[in-house]
């Protein structure tokens, strides 16, 4: 078995880089995507992420809270 070959500072920094470009944790789009899938059951039967029940209540709420506002603004007095 011959021993490891030493690897210079550039060298390692490129495979550093690489490995971290693979990286999804650092992609804003990664984060935001791993935030709001659901963590009980992460993808449906058919293979899709599923929405974390939590985030559909929030959204539900800010719909309801839109709406009411319009409505409410509109209404003749």
């Amino acid at each position: 078995m011959n021993p490891p070959s030493p690897v210079n500072p550039e060298q390692m920094r490129r495979r550093l880089r690489a490995l971290f470009d693979e990286d999804s944790e650092h992609s804003l789009a990664g984060q935001i995507a791993r935030r709001i899938i659901d963590p009980a059951s992460p993808v449906t039967a058919g293979g899709r992420p599923r929405p974390h029940p939590l985030w559909l209540a929030v959204g539900l709420s800010a719909v309801v809270a839109v709406v009411v506002f319009t409505i409410l603004s509109f209404v003749e007095r």
